[in-house]
């Protein structure tokens, strides 16, 4: 079967409000305390998965003025076994602008944390527009691993 991921970076900005991220599916797993709340609220972090798409979503975070933030998450592979990622798409809220989707052997769930912006992985997907995506040609797909999981790295 092939795959299609979605991916989505919450950013909070302490100058201004945030986007609602909660267009997609509502998150379980890492960190996660249920759907999102009214219009507006920051969606938890964690998967989802409905179909042949699985939506990857990071815990908020909150980016005071002037700062630059770095932070990551992994998540355990929420795939049945080796699978092929034809398609990936991402979602950044304002104020991101680099997403890093790294490999991570064995990762399990866990929260958003601080991290180095100088880390770095085999990744099959990284981005710093805020809407994109790539498509790969028929034939063509990111093998996941069944004993792969993700990282995601965002600022």
């Amino acid at each position: 079967m092939r795959w299609r991921l979605w991916l989505i970076s919450s950013l909070l900005l302490a100058c201004s409000s945030s986007s609602d991220p909660a267009s997609a599916p509502a998150p379980t797993g890492a960190g996660s305390a249920g759907s999102a709340g009214s219009a507006g609220a920051p969606v938890t972090g964690g998967v989802t998965r409905v179909g042949d798409v699985v939506t990857v979503t990071m815990d908020p975070f909150t980016v005071e003025p002037g700062e630059e933030v770095y932070r990551c998450q992994n998540f355990a592979n929420p795939f049945d076994g080796d699978v092929d990622v034809e398609r990936w798409e991402s979602e950044m809220t304002p104020g991101s602008h680099h997403m890093l989707f790294f490999y991570r052997a064995g990762a399990v769930d866990g929260p958003g944390t601080p991290c180095s912006g100088l880390e770095f992985h085999a990744t099959p997907y990284s981005t710093q527009l805020p809407s994109d995506g790539v498509t790969y040609p028929e034939g063509v797909a990111a093998r996941v691993d069944h004993a792969d999981g993700f990282r995601v790295q965002s600022h």
